[in-house]
């Protein structure tokens, strides 16, 4: 994560609000539902509607780096899609939810890793 200079200058309330909770469900609903609806209004079947939700998802991640292009955007971009394709099946609701749950889940996990991290740092810098 030493790469990501835009995560390390939020404040620890900034990082929860937007990294696990508006990030998620923002980019559930615009690079999941949106390219899956596109897809299914086509008639088209479950892996082509995964692959073109994986495409968007892992555009909008390249630009902070290359590592994160790969990691979240092409790794975290698949496993959203495919999971919101799979509840997509069941119901729309269940898709946004399952998908935005599973992506909130693991965005906190990182920002807990980053928060634990500023901690660390800062308890080294302590007098003894």
């Amino acid at each position: 994560m030493d790469d990501r200079t835009d995560l390390k200058r939020m404040s620890a309330i900034q990082l929860i609000v937007l990294v696990c909770v508006v990030a998620p469900i923002l980019e559930t609903l615009l690079l999941q539902t949106l390219p899956v609806a596109i897809m299914r209004a086509c008639g088209q079947r479950f892996w082509i509607q995964v692959i073109t939700s994986t495409g968007p998802f892992a555009a909008a991640h390249f630009p902070v780096s290359f590592s994160t292009g790969i990691g979240a955007g092409l790794a975290g971009g698949f496993y959203f899609a495919f999971t919101y394709v799979h509840w997509r099946e069941k119901s729309l609701a269940h898709a946004i939810w399952m998908t935005a749950a599973t992506h909130a889940a693991r965005n906190t996990l990182l920002v807990a890793l980053l928060l634990l991290g500023r901690h660390s740092a800062a308890l080294k810098t302590l007098p003894h």
